[in-house]
């Protein structure tokens, strides 16, 4: 079963539900959230050190309906799309060439075996949920 660890969630604060989710933000790390679908709650993903804020070079991605603006020097990162209904997360590798990522390289967390770990899961298993 795959493991996937990521440091980083750009969550919506009106789409996380209630309560709400604490540091919820649409920007950083080198990734912006244009526009999510009414299925997406956000992005998660991990940082590289190769990410500068200052000058990067970011480039506009349609995921599952979603749009997001990803610094170059996350090519070849996995990332997944934080769903708001199950499965919670789509895994997709990005590559930076492309301007959208096709459904075959969506993997959807629940129904593949794949087990995703962001700071919330990582927050709810320290609370007991």
């Amino acid at each position: 079963m795959p493991i996937f660890t990521f440091h980083t969630s750009l969550l919506s604060a009106q789409k996380t539900g209630n309560p709400n989710l604490t540091n919820t933000t649409l920007s950083g790390g080198g990734v912006a959230v244009i526009a999510l679908s009414t299925n997406d709650n956000g992005i998660t993903f991990t940082t590289n050190t190769l990410v500068s804020n200052t000058a990067a070079t970011l480039v506009n991605v349609t995921i599952d309906g979603s749009l997001f603006r990803i610094d170059q020097a996350l090519n070849g990162q996995y990332m997944a799309v934080v769903k708001a209904q199950r499965p919670h997360y789509n895994v997709f590798p990005f590559i930076s060439a492309m301007s959208f990522v096709p459904t075959s390289a969506l993997s959807a967390s629940n129904t593949s075996n794949i087990f995703v770990n962001t700071p919330n899961t990582r927050r709810k298993r320290n609370l007991g949920y």
